[in-house]
């Protein structure tokens, strides 16, 4: 590492972002490789140093730091050295709609990024057309349904614009379940849990014919035959 001058440390962060990196990555490792920290008279004071680097230049502004679905793209269909198959891949796969559903949805991170960058693949495969019949699709992305049981997750998935907000957003899996879907579901399960209890119990009245380790063996195989009983008859009535 050479100590060439001191910068302001979002410029220093900035300089070292790669195009083939995702974003977030790189700020974590550079903030460990040209930031030290020291205390002089009760005060915490950052020190920055720039690494000499032979790769290329990142990103010189905030709006080129958040273009990396652009460059992403770029370097997989213009710069890749496999960039007429991917081309001709993804040409063939942009014909098509992609519909996305999410299950612990989170803030939606999911479906927004692969919208973004769907659409920055489409953009860079018809900016850089060659006439080989390379020409994007009409297909597009879309986030059907996106469920979280945190509700400020479903807050912000509800909040999102409008070309990347799910049709529908939804907490628990009992949510999407009718009143009396539900309730069947709860008649199965406390027909099965008695079930299992007599089992227990029928099996502690003779544990004088076993040993420790079997009557305890014995149990674990009545519980997990139990916990399959329940799964296959909740599948066959959904």
């Amino acid at each position: 590492m050479t100590v060439t001058r001191v910068r302001p440390v979002v410029q220093i962060l900035l300089r070292m972002w790669r195009p083939n990196t995702f974003p977030a990555l790189p700020m974590l490792v550079a903030l460990q490789k040209v930031v030290t920290l020291s205390m002089t008279r009760g005060f915490w004071h950052i020190n920055a140093v720039v690494i000499n680097s032979s790769l290329p230049d990142g990103p010189t502004s905030l709006d080129e730091l958040f273009d990396w679905p652009w460059r992403y793209a770029q370097q997989l269909l213009v710069h890749h050295e496999k960039k007429n198959t991917f081309r001709a891949t993804f040409a063939e796969n942009s014909k098509y709609n992609i519909n996305v559903t999410e299950s612990y949805a989170g803030m939606g991170t999911g479906s927004y990024t692969l919208h973004h960058q769907f659409n920055a693949l489409k953009g860079v495969l018809r900016e850089s057309d060659r006439g080989d019949g390379t020409t994007p699709g009409c297909g597009s992305v879309r986030s059907i349904s996106a469920y979280d049981v945190d509700a400020h997750c479903q807050k912000v998935l509800a909040s999102l614009s409008e070309e990347v907000r799910p049709l529908h957003v939804g907490g628990a899996l009992e949510d999407r379940l009718a009143p009396g879907v539900h309730m069947q579901l709860e008649i199965i399960k406390n027909k099965v849990q008695s079930d299992l209890s007599k089992q227990l119990s029928q099996l502690h009245q003779k544990k004088q014919d076993y040993t420790a380790k079997g009557l305890a063996e014995q149990e674990q195989k009545i519980k997990e035959d139990s916990g399959n009983l329940l799964m296959n008859k909740y599948m066959a009535f959904l």
